[in-house]
């Protein structure tokens, strides 16, 4: 077993024992969560993959091990399902047990945040990959301060 794939089960070992709290739940939400996390998941497959054949990264096999799916290791392909699913289910957690049941996220720190992201995109326009990432990321904070 490697590294990469110990590391997926331990993010999705709690966060799975404990969806059959009665409080949460969860479990009654698995076929929309399952097809969330396989449309999210495959877009950011094919993502990974592009990026991996244009060597913006690569894989140890020290770590990862040697068998591939689409060219990338298990554990990465699993990471795509295993921590979406734990972050919805950290999300469904707080919403149990909060009274608060909306997140106010402040619009003027979208704009903030846009911002910071556009001029991290700036400095980092030698690094194609980490431009792209921090100009998406740029774009989503301003789109989210401007409609939301």
């Amino acid at each position: 077993m490697n590294l990469y794939l110990i590391l997926d089960l331990a993010i999705l070992f709690f966060p799975l024992a404990l969806s059959f709290d009665r409080k949460v739940a969860f479990y009654r939400k698995w076929p929309a969560v399952f097809m969330s996390i396989l449309i999210v998941g495959a877009v950011y497959i094919l993502w990974d993959v592009l990026v991996t054949e244009a060597g913006h990264w690569s894989f140890s096999e020290r770590y990862a091990g040697n068998f591939r799916i689409l060219g990338l290791p298990i554990g990465e392909v699993l990471f795509f399902v295993v921590v979406p699913y734990a972050c919805l289910f950290i999300y469904e957690v707080v919403r149990a047990y909060s009274r608060e049941r909306t997140v106010r996220f402040p619009r003027p720190l979208s704009f903030v945040l846009a911002g910071v992201f556009a001029g991290m995109s700036a400095a980092f326009l030698g690094n194609g990959y980490t431009a792209i990432v921090m100009s998406a990321m740029a774009l989503l904070f301003l789109l989210a301060g401007l409609f939301f």
